[in-house]
């Protein structure tokens, strides 16, 4: 449905039932009764909502797994120079990078073409082992 290039959210996580379905990529279903965890602004939060009550919640509260972490670009981070396509972040890792902090500038859910460099603040939500692999 393109809710990303529509709503300009991320959709990080469904929850069906007992299944987490952790940065689901554009090819996953939605059905009746998900429960999902979105990230974008709070105007665009407020428009998704309205078209997807009854809920909708920035982060999961219950998945100590799954977290909002910022990592910075270093020399020697395996993010330097890649873009977020190449890295293959939401299909690979299960992660999903939601913003980037650039020269003081903000980036929220950067295109997939987005290259990283050196200093960037990246913030990516994900599985907690994952992260801390990009972190080293």
């Amino acid at each position: 449905i393109g809710v990303r290039e529509k709503y300009g959210v991320t959709i990080a996580l469904i929850e069906r039932g007992d299944l987490k379905i952790k940065a689901p990529d554009g090819n996953e279903r939605l059905y009746p009764g998900d429960k999902l965890s979105v990230i974008g602004t709070d105007d665009q939060l407020h428009t998704f909502k309205d078209l997807i009550e009854p809920s909708v919640s920035v982060l999961p509260e219950d998945n100590e797994q799954f977290l909002l972490q910022q990592i910075q670009v270093d020399k020697d981070s395996p993010l330097l120079n890649q873009s977020i396509r190449t890295l293959g972040m939401r299909g690979k890792a299960k992660a999903v990078i939601v913003g980037v902090e650039r020269n003081g500038m903000r980036v929220l859910n950067p295109e997939s073409s987005f290259v990283f460099d050196e200093g960037d603040l990246v913030w990516i939500a994900g599985d907690q082992n994952v992260l801390e692999k990009l972190r080293s």
